[in-house]
């Protein structure tokens, strides 16, 4: 199978031997694996290839008290399975109430786990599809419409995905914060800068548009030139942060 036809697994874990063993529940011929051991990068690396199915082990699911299976409910629907060497009762029922559709022990039985996870991705809306057509990943561009080839840096690609998954809704700055840098120390203005730089380069490039509502936040509309029904934009509004 050509690798971009293979379905991204992304695997964030600590202990070798919990990678290895969902390592090999996903057969090499039909999925891509990426692994990460820090959860602090987890945000960086879920933007950077938006995946098909998540692998979280229990012990590093929580960043900064945030929980990463919440944060991953909040975006998007994909297959989300939580991990442990040895579970008890409480913890799959406190897994599954934190929004994890699998969690399993080390002893799982590897064609369930990826039976079970195909009959996940089923669920899978279209949206999900149409925002992975719009951009790739790869190389951090759209590649849709005549927008296609434009090139941002990997901050401003986090926050246009996070923007996209959000839809119609308004994101505060705070919300940003936590998605786009991942609880880093980084003061509002810099939200602000890296916003009028992507908004900019959208404006300049595309019919999308930053929407800027005064003392709310932000939300990103798409115009009707991609065929697709994402959000709707008013022609006449312009890139315009609150203050």
């Amino acid at each position: 199978m050509d690798e971009d036809q293979r379905l991204i697994v992304l695997i964030a874990s600590k202990d070798a031997e919990v990678y290895e063993a969902t390592r090999t529940a996903f057969p090499a011929d039909g999925f891509r694996l990426v692994r990460l051991t820090d959860n602090r990068e987890f945000l960086k690396r879920f933007y950077e290839v938006l995946p098909d199915v998540v692998v979280i082990e229990d012990r590093i699911s929580v960043m900064n008290s945030v929980d990463l299976c919440a944060l991953v409910r909040q975006l998007v629907y994909v297959p989300l399975i939580l991990i442990s060497r040895d579970p008890d009762h409480s913890q799959v029922v406190g897994g599954l109430e934190r929004g994890a559709d699998i969690y399993v022990g080390l002893g799982f039985s590897r064609g369930e786990l990826t039976a079970r996870a195909k009959a996940l991705l089923r669920r899978r809306t279209r949206y999900w599809g149409i925002i992975r057509d719009l951009l790739n990943t790869s190389q951090q561009t759209i590649q849709a419409g005549r927008g296609a080839g434009i090139r941002f840096s990997p901050t401003e690609f986090r926050l246009l995905c996070f923007m996209l998954l959000s839809r119609y809704k308004t994101i505060s700055p705070a919300q940003m914060l936590a998605h786009v840098w991942a609880g880093k120390k980084v003061h509002t203005d810099t939200v602000q800068f890296c916003l009028r730089r992507l908004g900019s380069k959208l404006e300049r490039n595309t019919d999308w548009r930053i929407i800027g509502r005064r003392g709310s936040g932000y939300r990103l509309v798409i115009g009707p030139q991609y065929g697709v029904e994402l959000m709707p934009c008013s022609s006449n509004k312009k890139n315009v942060p609150p203050q």
